[in-house]
């Protein structure tokens, strides 16, 4: 990390992925792919191979898959493919479930594990909103309203508010953030001014 020497590995817009194999995992369309890498060398190695098919992306574009330290290989079909939210023990075996079968781009647990926070595509429009789910008492609410794409969202670290991206002002996405109650106003975060004068916009959010 303190190095100076920046090698180009895969030209893209890719989730890229280092595993214990020694092999950096990364999308190619919806198919997950495989490579041995150098780490010595900083340098991809052999012929890419096939992983898996079908392998989805959040509402940000990022590859909805992840590898345990031990190479245990998770990972989320493609969008508009509805799924099931459901706890798993670390064996492996399923408990409840949360919600019915929807298109689930992206969701987070607040910090205190009692609600969840879920993008939720709407089939009308293709849009995602965020819904709140309390995993206590049951039930879930909307929390944002389209017509736009809301998704995306973090928990402050308190779970008093929940910030979430939006393309609600014409494509550029921008930050907002509102009560995880669900009152109050919707205040922005990171706005489209700031965006254009940080420069900190990027392809992989459009």
């Amino acid at each position: 990390l303190d190095g100076k020497t920046k090698k180009l590995l895969i030209r893209g817009n890719t989730t890229a992925l280092y595993v214990p194999s020694g092999n950096v995992l990364f999308l190619d369309g919806d198919t997950l792919m495989g490579q041995a890498f150098d780490a010595e060398r900083l340098e991809l190695r052999g012929q890419a191979f096939l992983v898996e098919g079908g392998v989805g992306r959040s509402s940000t574009g990022g590859g909805s898959y992840s590898v345990s330290g031990t190479g245990t290989l998770a990972y989320a079909g493609t969008l508009s493919t509805p799924g099931r939210l459901t706890w798993f023990d670390r064996g492996g075996t399923p408990s409840e479930s949360v919600g019915a079968p929807d298109d689930y781009p992206d969701f987070r647990l607040s910090p205190d594990q009692t609600r969840l926070a879920a993008s939720l595509v709407d089939p009308k429009t293709g849009f995602p909103d965020i819904w709140i789910t309390d995993l206590t008492r049951g039930g879930s609410a909307p929390f944002t309203f389209g017509p736009a794409v809301n998704a995306s969202p973090v928990w402050a670290p308190d779970g008093a508010r929940i910030i979430f991206r939006t393309n609600r002002s014409g494509g550029l996405q921008e930050f907002y953030g509102k009560s995880a109650g669900g009152g109050g106003k919707e205040e922005p975060v990171l706005s489209q001014t700031a965006v254009h004068a940080s420069g900190v916009l990027s392809g992989n959010m459009l």
